[in-house]
């Protein structure tokens, strides 16, 4: 037996007798001049090569929009906790820097030179330390192994570069026990603390772990005062205010804990990652509890466990959102873990030259034909690509005013930003619902967001209802697309529905052009208080009838009842996703713990709610056992007023409007003619009593006025009338109940509508309503 035989046989019989040993006195940390200039060398040749594909401006979508929403608060100076609560950091410009700031690609590029730098400096160490190498070839594995973890992200390349840093250098501490490791890896965790929570938690479980199996407990406390001690720093640089840390902490502990019943998905065509999955995650275990046979108990017991942490946590993240992007999560923690575990195996076993060869080819691969997802990982064109655009950037002022430029030019186009919404949005306080942020880029518009940036990322009743009293609170005017969309099959008036119902009962809208809608506060409330309705147990799929009361909405919110069992199994695992049936549709709630006072029906009409029903449907019923609980809004219509018109035939009634619309009082909006029909007034309804053979009730509208009809629930008729004489669009709706009117003719010039043919039900009498949209 060899001399290192026989050391790995006295430490292991060591640590069997005390199961507390580790693996003989640490090896020195100290790197020669001449090996800091190599070091230095290596790592700016790899953050160039490696770069992140940066956009540098603003892009178009769903995830583009929350992107640009974090930069722009960032810019606006807005407070992470009170104005912004997102899963994202103040820092999160070190992913998405934006060109329109010049500061901002070279903060990020600092960021990423000196945190490759650092990834390279602890896989040196690592490699120096357990294969004793020479030393050219401890730097090429180095090299190599960077270069492999490099490769797993595309876009968002920070995080994953800080848990690949912190994660090495916790296999460092295990060897060393060294403080000095210790306080970068807490540096480290203090900065992607600022950008991303999930990367932020893996990596400080794995370092806690690691520390905990090399008995360095003194170095859990450095790790603790070096973490929070950066992390507040870096706060108060991005200009955060001390008093909101806490409140930050605690509605980003919010969202996270919202995110996964709400965005849990399965994504067809993907199966197979589970079977990949399973047949990695014990390979990879026995990999890490081999490769620290040498160590004590303690310490193989608290590696094995990091590694479990690892893989559950990845596997989480990966396969919550289970869709092709998500999935590399997973795949790239089990590369990670599988170059660390390359690295602490004992150094008498020799695999280097056949990972050398390897790697290189790979990036070869890679740099020269991407033809598939997989190999476009790691492109370096596209990297040598953006940090070509990156340098022109910082060091042109007029090439980074050309690019902002060129790409707004381009945003307006594929959002079909027109001059008419342009000079409508003027420079009132806006928000974008539900998530068209970048849109607002095009515009020249002001930007005041809501708390939660993107309204369907309230998934919370709690951030619902932050979002909803920010609204109320400090009205402004909404952007909003037309049609409304959602995301992953749901309903999107029912996404933050106490924030959609403070729309419904308080804006109007007042421009319509292409695919968007302008809204604004309406004077005064429209809808009444909560009044309970009732409440349900109902079983999976069962049936539930929905209370209804005239001129009210009807509100539910949805508890799925899951055992105690069944609420582990949903962390461990993955939430079981709640679809409820309602009418003709079916659609995927975001619920966590409920979907609290979704709107079921919309009595008055409303042109950005056009999919609401008038009255709710017959039943409901919901895919998984749940408490379902009723309740009522009443929503008073517009005030009728019936006087006799000036300038219409004696015994001619006129109707007019006494409520405003929009933002102005509205006089006489049209005026009726009543012809065979007599008529009184009901709260906001004009009951029609057929008097003659042919009754007819005649619309005359004012100049400058324009209608439209479409048919609404069960048979209703709705008789939109747009105001055009004012700047702003307003609109009142008359709507006329079931089987009153069979036709409805719209002549061909002049200003009159005439409803034809009204044949009274059954009580001999037609109720002709008005109503503010």
């Amino acid at each position: 037996m060899d001399s290192d035989g026989r050391d790995r046989a006295a430490r292991s019989g060591a640590a069997g007798d005390s199961g507390r040993e580790t693996a003989g006195p640490p090896r020195s940390l100290a790197i020669s001049r001449s090996d800091w200039v190599t070091l230095v060398v290596l790592s700016t040749l790899i953050s160039v090569l490696f770069w992140p594909q940066w956009s540098l401006v603003a892009g178009v979508g769903l995830d583009a929009g929350w992107i640009a929403g974090l930069i722009w608060a960032s810019d606006l100076g807005l407070r992470w906790g009170p104005d912004v609560i997102y899963t994202y950091g103040p820092l999160a410009l070190l992913d998405f820097p934006q060109a329109v700031h010049r500061w901002q690609p070279v903060v990020a590029s600092l960021a990423w030179v000196i945190s490759v730098f650092g990834l390279v400096l602890v896989t040196y160490w690592l490699v120096h330390l357990r294969r004793e190498l020479p030393r050219i070839q401890t730097f090429a594995v180095a090299a190599a192994a960077c270069a492999l973890l490099l490769t797993y992200s595309t876009n968002e390349r920070f995080g994953p570069l800080l848990v690949s840093l912190i994660v090495i250098g916790s296999a460092v501490v295990m060897v060393t026990r060294s403080y000095g490791v210790i306080v970068l890896i807490g540096i480290s965790l203090g900065v992607i603390g600022h950008t991303k929570l999930s990367d932020a938690a893996l990596a400080l479980g794995v370092a806690v772990l690691c520390s905990i199996g090399a008995r360095t407990w003194r170095g859990i406390v450095v790790l603790g005062v070096s973490t929070s001690l950066t992390f507040v720093l870096l706060w108060i640089a991005a200009g955060q205010p001390i008093e909101n840390l806490g409140a930050y902490l605690m509605r980003t502990l919010e969202a996270a804990r919202g995110y996964p019943a709400a965005f849990g998905i399965e994504q067809p065509g993907y199966l197979w990652h589970y079977v990949v999955a399973m047949a990695l995650v014990p390979l990879v275990l026995f990999q890490s509890w081999i490769a620290v046979a040498e160590f004590g108990r303690r310490t193989r017991v608290s590696w094995l466990i990091a590694t479990m942490f690892a893989l559950w946590f990845a596997a989480h993240e990966a396969f919550l959102r289970h869709d092709g992007g998500h999935a590399w999560y997973f795949f790239g923690i089990v590369v990670l873990l599988t170059v660390i575990l390359l690295l602490v195996r004992p150094r008498g076993i020799r695999w280097e030259p056949g990972v050398l060869a390897l790697t290189v080819a790979f990036l070869v691969i890679g740099t020269i034909y991407t033809p598939t997802p997989f190999l476009a990982t790691i492109d370096r064109q596209g990297s040598l690509s953006s940090f070509g655009l990156t340098l022109q950037v910082i060091t042109s002022k007029t090439v980074a005013e050309q690019v902002t430029r060129n790409n707004n030019a381009n945003l307006a186009s594929q959002y079909q930003i027109t001059d008419g919404l342009r000079a409508e949005l003027g420079t009132r306080e806006t928000i974008v619902d539900p998530w068209d942020i970048s849109a607002l880029a095009a515009t020249d518009a002001v930007w005041h967001p809501l708390p939660v940036l993107q309204a369907f990322m309230a998934y919370t009743p709690e951030l619902d209802d932050l979002n909803a009293q920010n609204l109320i609170s400090v009205p402004r005017q909404v952007l909003r697309s037309s049609p409304y969309g959602a995301i992953d099959g749901r309903f999107g008036y029912w996404e933050s529905p106490r924030y959609q119902r403070a729309l419904y009962c308080g804006y109007g809208v007042v421009f319509e052009a292409t695919v968007w809608q302008v809204l604004r506060p309406s004077p005064e409330n429209r809808c009444g208080s909560l009044e309970p309705a009732g409440s349900t147990q109902a079983e999976a799929g069962e049936p539930i009838a929905v209370p209804r009361r005239e001129g009210a909405i009807t509100l539910a919110t949805i508890t799925p009842r899951t055992s105690v069992l069944g609420q582990v199994a949903d962390f461990v695992f993955k939430p079981a996703e709640t679809w409820v049936t309602y009418g003709s549709s079916t659609w995927r709630l975001a619920e966590n713990p409920s979907a609290a006072e979704l709107m079921l029906n919309g009595p008055l009409a409303h042109r950005a709610f056009v999919s609401l029903p008038a009255v709710p449907f017959d039943t409901i019923s919901v895919s998984r056992p749940a408490t379902v609980d009723f309740q009522f809004i009443d929503v008073p219509a517009a005030r009728l007023r019936i006087a006799t018109a000036e300038a219409m035939p004696s015994g001619s009634t006129a109707l007019a409007l006494e409520a405003p619309v929009g933002d102005h009082s509205s006089g006489p909006g049209a005026v009726a003619a009543f012809n065979d029909v007599t008529v009184d007034q009901q709260g906001s309804c004009l009951l029609l009593h057929p008097t003659g053979a042919d009754p007819q009730v005649v619309f005359s509208l004012p100049e400058g006025i324009t209608f439209y009809v479409q048919s609404g629930a069960d048979g209703e008729v709705q008789v939109f009338l747009a105001e055009r004489q004012f700047t702003e669009e307003a609109s009142v709706r008359f709507a006329v109940t079931a089987g009153s009117i069979r036709t409805v003719t719209i002549p061909s010039a002049g200003n009159s509508l005439r409803l034809q043919r009204l044949d009274p039900p059954e009580s001999g009498t037609t109720r002709l309503c008005a109503a503010l949209p």
